[in-house]
This record gives structure tokens, C-alpha cells and sequence, in this order.
């Protein structure tokens, strides 16, 4: 239950949008978005746009694959671009996925012993060609939409959020670039690169911020009260509908070792698939303790099947993934269209926000 706050009592509301990591599954997002605000569309005119999705949120939060959807939105792009940007560079950056068999995986961990399975140029390149020399001050100053972008400094081990300078006398990073932000908060274990950006006059090396925050519904709840204080607090949160999870583990058969864990591999999966659930279950358990009230809306996302299981990855870009992740998204936005427009009329503060886009305008870029 929410905090109880007297019916005459009257709260501005900060809306805030939280995007999940999931490397390539970042399509599905942006499939889903593009899907959702067309469907919103026709519902008003048979002329669809390209809305300005961004707009409807005071704040957006996006980890790893999440932070470039976070920073595109908030840039003014559409969700149809963002989508070519995925369809565009993800098999270029991804073009040496995880193998699944044993064998396979067995040569991967032998070739890849001494660095990651791609080297992150065509990322950088596909972020530079989106963003040019857009910073994290310059879309504030243009937009006014807040940005927090988790990652990992590994001088220290500790969190580090990439935000713009909404808070007062917070303006350290407003000359990091949204390329570098995205590079930082989507440096993949295994998979890419660390990154080196430069924040406040100085070189930080970072690592993807999904080893800490992959679903970001609380770094946003905290940024929102922090920022709007007394604010009503209202929260999408959109996953990349990763596959089922778990691991059977035979009855006494708790021995572990290198070749258990997938090389490394299985550790980072694990730690990014039950953060979605943490991070849930944290928010319904602190809400009922605040001062404001708090709501969180996560869309069903369909149960991938096991041909679906069989092509979609956090790594795996061809066009049979490709086209998975776009055919699940695509069911799901219609799916959260009719639980909004339907006679529950589920999440209506959803609904409001996609009835009321504006038509997006093209970006800026220095």
C-alpha cells in the first residue's frame, strides 16, 4: 500500500522512466516504445508520427543498453531511430556472440583469454554518429529532461551515476559527452571493453553499470525525491525481456568451479537477471514508508519461447535475433495497449503520458 495522504492534499507528480540492461535485447525497448506511442497515435488520428517520447518523463534512468535508449530519448530522438541505431551497428558491435554449447564456449574462453569478444569501435562509432559532441549540460539546457546514468569506477569498485546538473551546485558532469556517458554505463564484461572518459578533469575507467543497478527503478526513485522532494512519484520501468532463468543443481551437487560458473560467463548473467526482481521487490517494500506516493508500472513481457530462447541473447545480433526481439516487442506493446485502454484501464499515468507526446523534432548535434 501506498502512504496515506489526505484527499484534499494536492502533489505535483515527477514522472520518471527506468530502462533495463540487457546488451542487444535493448531492441526490444526501443521495439516496444516505437510500438507503443504508434498505437497511442492512431488511437487519436489516422496519421501516425514520430513522437517525442522523451517528453513525457521529468527524468530518465537507463543502465547499460538502457543508457543509450536514456540518453537518445532525452536527446529528442523518436524510438524509430533508435531502433536503425540497434538494427544499424548491433551486429557490428556484437559480431562475436557467446557460444552456448560447451565446446564452443570452451574456444571462446581460449581465443578471448586475454581481452573481450569485440573490441567497441563500432559502438563508439554508432554513438558519435547519433550524438556527435552532444554533452550531459547540453541536453539539459536544450530539453530540460534530468539524466542519471549508472556505470562503475574501477579505481574503486564503487557506483558512479553520469546525471545532468539538476540538482543545485551538481554540475560535475556537464561537459561529459552522451557518446561517453553510453560507453561508460554499457561496457560489458567479457563482451566489450572497459571504457576511459574523462569526468571533472580526469580519467576514469569504468565497467558496466548493470553489475549494480541493471534495473534502475530505485536510482530513479532516490533521484526523484532528491530532485523534486514532496513530488508524488510515478515510475515506468521497461525490461529487455530476457529469457526464463535458473539453474537446476542436482541434489548435493554444490561444487562449482570455472567451467560450472561458464567461464565468467554465468556470473554475469546471474547478477544481471535477478536485479530486475531485487530491484522490484525493494521498491514495494519501501514505498508504503514514504512520505509521497509512490507507483511503479512494469508491462507483462511474454515468456520468450524456446525457439525464441534458441535466437535472442545479450549478445546475439543477426537478423533471426533481430527479428525475435522485434516480434516480442511488438505483441507486448499491444498487449500494454489494451491493459491501459481496456475497461480496468491499468497504469493510468501511462496512459496520460502517451496520449499527450508531442511530434519529435529534429536533434541538435554540435
Amino acid at each position: 500500500m501506498n502512504a496515506e495522504i489526505a484527499p484534499t492534499e494536492k502533489r505535483k507528480t515527477f514522472r520518471v522512466l527506468a530502462l533495463d540492461g540487457g546488451g542487444m535485447r535493448g531492441l526490444y525497448t526501443a521495439t516496444l516504445l516505437e510500438q507503443l506511442a504508434l498505437k497511442f497515435d492512431n488511437d487519436r488520428a489516422n496519421n501516425p508520427r514520430d513522437l517525442d517520447v522523451g517528453r513525457g518523463f521529468d527524468l530518465i534512468v537507463g543502465t547499460s543498453t538502457g543508457g543509450i535508449l536514456a540518453c537518445a530519448l532525452a536527446a529528442g530522438y523518436p524510438p524509430k531511430r533508435i531502433v536503425d541505431f540497434y538494427r544499424a551497428y548491433g551486429p557490428k558491435i556484437f559480431k562475436n556472440p557467446i557460444p552456448r554449447g560447451w565446446g564452443g564456449l570452451a574456444g571462446f574462453a581460449l581465443f578471448h583469454m586475454f581481452g573481450p569478444a569485440n573490441d567497441g569501435a563500432a559502438l563508439r562509432d554508432g554513438l558519435v554518429e547519433m550524438f556527435g559532441d552532444m554533452t550531459i549540460g547540453q541536453v539539459f539546457k536544450d530539453r530540460g529532461i534530468r539524466l542519471c546514468i549508472p556505470t562503475v569506477d574501477m579505481a574503486r569498485h564503487a557506483p558512479l551515476i553520469i546525471k545532468t546538473g539538476h540538482l543545485e551546485d551538481k554540475h560535475r558532469d556537464d561537459t561529459v559527452t552522451l557518446a561517453d556517458a553510453c560507453l561508460a554505463t554499457s561496457a560489458a564484461p567479457i563482451i566489450l571493453p572497459l571504457a576511459q572518459i574523462t569526468i571533472d578533469g580526469k580519467m576514469r575507467t569504468t565497467t558496466d553499470g548493470g553489475l549494480w543497478a541493471n534495473s534502475p527503478i530505485m536510482v530513479g526513485l532516490i533521484e526523484a525525491m532528491n530532485a523534486c522532494g514532496e513530488c508524488d512519484v510515478e515510475i515506468l520501468s521497461i525490461g529487455t525481456c530476457p529469457p526464463p532463468v535458473g539453474t537446476f543443481a542436482a541434489k548435493g551437487a554444490i561444487s562449482r568451479g570455472l567451467l560450472g560458473w561458464r567461464f565468467g560467463v554465468g556470473i554475469v548473467e546471474t547478477s544481471l537477471d535477478i536485479q530486475s526482481l531485487a530491484a522490484g521487490f525493494a521498491f514495494d517494500q519501501l514505498r508504503s514508508h514514504l512520505r509521497v506516493r509512490a507507483t511503479l508500472a512494469k508491462f507483462k513481457q511474454t515468456t520468450p519461447s524456446a525457439e525464441h530462447q534458441r535466437e535472442i541473447g545479450i549478445d546475439r545480433a543477426d537478423e533471426r535475433a533481430i527479428h525475435a526481439l522485434e516480434e516480442l516487442a511488438t505483441g507486448d506493446a499491444e498487449q500494454a495497449h489494451s491493459d491501459m485502454t481496456g475497461p480496468d484501464k491499468h497504469f493510468p499515468f501511462v496512459r496520460d503520458i502517451f496520449t499527450s507526446l508531442p511530434e519529435a523534432t529534429p536533434v541538435r548535434k554540435t
